[in-house]
């Protein structure tokens, strides 16, 4: 009997013996579960994978501790842990609240304990720890997380100077302008005239400079760009400010009342240019001899005493002397007499010389006709003449011989 119960009592003395040593674990792995970059103050939730040693008598029930987190092994977390056999592993998540400046860290301490059994009749808690390295944003880091950070302290953000403003902006977070994701809005000052805004040159001198028709020095102080005679303008020369700026382009055309002509001018329709003109009282000198309304002139049609003319300087206006003129008529007469006579004259020349041609033309003719009478006459009694003309000869001789 006593054979058989030495192996028995061996064999428990072994378990025994086993259940004292302690058991342990491993961390193998911390994983990081969170999206994105991680602002100061929020929860990163990780992953952690924890086994049992393959070696272990005794389950094990483990805690975990990360800061303000704290937790058990088990798929939520929470209690109670899951127990773990010998090579068992178990995932369990937990979460580190960032603090502080980045980078932080923190130690993930890991606590497990033995259950204690028959055969494990220890109940030590073994522990281990694994530091984790975050990193996350703050203010201060030089990065205008906007989601958290603006220009000023308001609501529930940071002002820090990550999110500081431009020079042409300023920090108003809660005004008016359009504040851009930083809490930044333009503002009449910043040197931009911006209209969307609402600015102009009545609202906002300092940006949209200086409305037409304000006082000024030079162009840059004027909206329009223009400083004419000291006001304000939107171009080169104003019409009706009392100055004629020939060479900038006012004239008598576009600006009658600045560019008016002098007396005596009118302004040319075609050169918009001043002019003088028949008819303005002024004689001009290529007036001289075209324009009686302002000019005086022998041969004018006007016997100006005021221009020395009289019936001996000027007889086409002022006609001839008296005493010329007797003597003139008397020549005249004269001449008409002369004239008269002469042509009397030559009237009875005509009229001596015509009868003389008529009469003799008259005697011709006369004489013709009577050529022509007789002629006819002849013949008629010729054949009769003849006869008697034979027998007279005789007769004749014998006569002549008896008067003989």
């Amino acid at each position: 009997m006593i054979k058989h119960k030495i192996p028995l009592i061996f064999i428990i003395s072994l378990f025994l013996v086993g259940g004292v040593y302690a058991s342990e674990f491993n961390i193998n792995s911390i994983t990081k579960q969170s999206s994105g970059t991680p602002y100061r103050g929020d929860s990163i939730t990780y992953k952690g994978i924890i086994q049992s040693d393959s070696g272990n008598v005794c389950k094990l029930e483990c805690s975990y501790n990360a800061g303000t987190d704290a937790g058990y092994v088990s798929d939520s977390g929470s209690s109670p842990a899951t127990q773990l056999n010998a090579g068992q592993s178990q995932e369990f998540p937990f979460e580190i609240k960032t603090s502080g400046n980045s980078p932080m860290s923190i130690d993930l301490i890991l606590s497990c304990k033995q259950i204690t059994a028959w055969n494990c009749w220890s109940a030590d808690t073994i522990s281990h720890s694994r530091q984790i390295s975050i990193s996350f944003l703050f203010p201060g880091d030089g990065i205008c997380t906007t989601s958290n950070e603006k220009c000023n302290d308001y609501s529930n953000f940071l002002g820090t100077s990550d999110c500081s403003c431009s020079s042409s902006k300023e920090c108003r977070p809660n005004g008016n302008r359009n504040p851009d994701s930083k809490g930044c809005q333009t503002y009449c000052g910043n040197g931009i005239c911006e209209k969307l805004e609402g600015e102009s040159c009545s609202s906002c001198q300092n940006d949209c400079k200086k409305c037409d028709l304000s006082t000024c020095t030079i162009g840059n102080e004027c909206e329009g760009g223009y400083c004419v005679w000291n006001i304000c303008w939107n171009s080169a020369t104003r019409i009706n400010d009392g100055h004629c700026d020939l060479s900038k382009g006012e004239n008598c055309g576009n600006s009658p009342a600045d560019c008016a002509c002098q007396t005596g001018q009118r302004c040319s329709t075609t050169t918009n240019q001043c002019e003088t003109y028949c008819g303005n009282g002024v004689c001009e000198s290529n007036e001289n001899g075209i324009c009686k309304a302002d000019c005086k002139w022998c041969g004018d049609d006007s016997c100006d005493a005021s221009q020395k003319e009289s019936c001996t300087t000027c007889e086409l206006d002022c006609g001839i002397c008296e005493s010329q003129k007797v003597n003139e008529e008397i020549q005249q007469k004269t001449k008409e007499v002369v004239k008269t006579s002469l042509k009397e004259v030559s009237d009875k020349q005509k009229i001596i010389t015509y009868s003389g041609i008529g009469s003799i033309v008259l005697v011709i003719i006369g004489y013709i006709v009577f050529k022509i009478i007789k002629s006819k006459k002849t013949k008629k009694t010729q054949p009769l003449t003849e006869k008697k003309e034979e027998e007279k000869p005789i007769k004749k001789k014998v006569s002549k011989k008896k008067r003989k």
